[in-house]
């Protein structure tokens, strides 16, 4: 379902110049429920988080009208407290009133102001966005631009006591959101760009490795930066390697891989707009609540960055090290799948099934991104795609040139319109990885085949090396990218 619900504008220009101290709220928050929500500023917001008996604690200093960027405290339903993205209230509240009018709004800073309607406990909120004009090269905006918000329409309907409150993260808004209910953003009118860091080499130059390309991908305009998934490698494995032609793998067993969500956290930390990604995460051979819990944090402490790329692995001889069985996987990690959601969801979650039981628990915080953040299959098989059909929001294609990859995608297609679902329901990631597709013609062939991002692998050399590749694939790339036009998929 659309579950991302998302209102794009600018911040609003006050008597022709920007004047930060002098934007006042209208309504602190949107709600059908307790009284007092008309009234102005820091009074209304105040007495309706006392009306939930929960005083708000973290919400910047007073008088400063700066978007505050870190952690906040929201209440929810049964007064039960979810770490969120700290919300500039005031300045979200004006845009809400600008909004409302029909209003033009003239002025942006160095990031989208973002008016999100939030599905709070058992609040449904239904918007539409009809029309947000944003500039292709965000990175170069810095104030004067214009947009032009031709309509903006907001239903609310409340059965309960909890609120719905627009917010603002103060920074450009989670790429995803721009499409509601898939991943990463599907449905945008350009093609987007990631890249893909195995994360394994020399130990002394990793953490250079992993900030210089996290920090130089955001600069230079990419979308989102994916990170690989290995415990332990081993020096000659029986497994055969799913992506090389004689089935060995390209690392010796020597190399270590750093764990995933560590380096998610670690990039989420220098950036505030690229999109991370597990790339892909080995979801059976895990603990299905350890890793519910980690998605759910690094999606807290991201500000909902992240993608949650899944897969069912192929190193055998890693399983049996964890003391995992291989086979069975796949179902495994559709039931650890379904209990992660779950988690995610449910302030009390419990789940049964054939092959895991999860006894009813809470689990806190919840993700920033609802329901939960994308999950992103991996595989090219045809039991890869059923997967993704059923349960997800993307699919990673890897080691795919253009022409592999519109075979697979018609398949899945195929597979999305018997489950009733729509090709934009699923957005279309895919790797060249080792085949040599990385200029400007090969991406537009990948966008007719109807892919929705092309996501490069980094070398693993030195951070300056990685610097120097990242801006290269920018340079060469990011014009192309940003001139193409939707694919097949996404016409009509």
């Amino acid at each position: 379902g659309d579950d991302h619900l998302v209102a794009h504008a600018e911040e609003p220009e006050q008597h022709g110049r920007h004047d930060p101290g002098s934007i006042l709220p209208r309504r602190a928050v949107v709600d059908d429920g307790p009284p007092g929500l008309a009234e102005d500023g820091d009074q209304a917001r105040d007495r309706h988080l006392r009306d939930l008996g929960q005083e708000e604690v973290a919400v910047g200093e007073r008088g400063d009208r700066r978007p505050a960027l870190g952690p906040r405290l929201l209440a929810v339903e049964e007064r039960q407290v979810v770490e969120a993205d700290r919300l500039a209230g005031e300045r979200a509240a004006a845009l809400a009133a600008q909004l409302g009018r029909g209003a033009e709004v003239d002025d942006r800073r160095d990031a989208e102001l973002v008016a999100h309607a939030r599905d709070v406990g058992r609040c449904e909120v239904m918007e539409r966005v009809a029309a947000v004009d944003l500039p292709a090269d965000r990175a170069s905006v810095r104030g004067g631009v214009a947009a032009q918000v031709a309509e903006v329409e907001a239903a609310l309907q409340v059965d309960h006591a909890p609120h719905c409150r627009i917010e603002h993260t103060g920074r450009a808004p989670p790429p995803h959101a721009l499409a509601c209910g898939t991943a990463s953003g599907a449905g945008s009118a350009t093609m987007k760009l990631g890249l893909f860091l195995p994360l394994a080499g020399d130990p002394t130059r990793l953490r250079d490795m992993v900030a210089t390309a996290a920090t130089v991908a955001e600069r230079t305009g990419f979308h989102s930066l994916w990170f690989a998934e290995h415990v332990a490698l081993f020096d000659t494995p029986a497994s055969r390697y799913p992506y090389s032609a004689d089935g060995s793998f390209p690392l010796t067993g020597e190399v270590g891989f750093v764990e995933p969500f560590v380096a998610i956290a670690f990039a989420a930390a220098l950036t505030t707009r690229i999109r991370l990604g597990t790339g892909i995460c080995l979801v059976p051979q895990r603990s299905p609540l350890y890793t519910a819990k980690q998605v759910a944090d690094c999606d807290v402490l991201s500000g909902g960055r992240l993608d949650f790329g899944v897969g069912i692995g192929w190193l055998r001889e890693e399983f049996e090290a964890l003391g995992v069985p291989f086979d069975g996987r796949a179902a495994r990690c559709r039931e650890y799948l379904a209990a992660m959601r779950a988690l995610w969801t449910e302030p009390v979650s419990r789940y049964e099934g054939k092959l895991l039981r999860v006894p009813p628990l809470r689990m806190f915080p919840k993700p920033i991104q609802k329901p939960h953040p994308p999950i992103v299959f991996g595989g090219e098989s045809d039991a890869a795609l059923r997967r993704v059909a059923d349960l997800g929001q993307g699919w990673y294609g890897f080691n795919l040139l253009p022409d592999e990859a519109a075979a697979r995608i018609a398949a899945l297609d195929a597979l999305l319109a018997r489950r009733r679902r729509k090709p934009e329901s699923v957005e279309v990631s895919v790797s060249p990885y080792f085949k040599p597709a990385r200029d400007a013609a090969a991406l537009g062939a990948y966008a007719e085949a109807g892919v929705d991002q092309v996501i490069y692998l980094v070398g693993l050399r030195s951070a300056e090396t990685i610097r120097e590749e990242i801006e290269a694939l920018a340079a060469g790339l990011m014009p192309a990218a940003q001139r193409l036009g939707p694919g097949p998929r996404r016409r009509g």
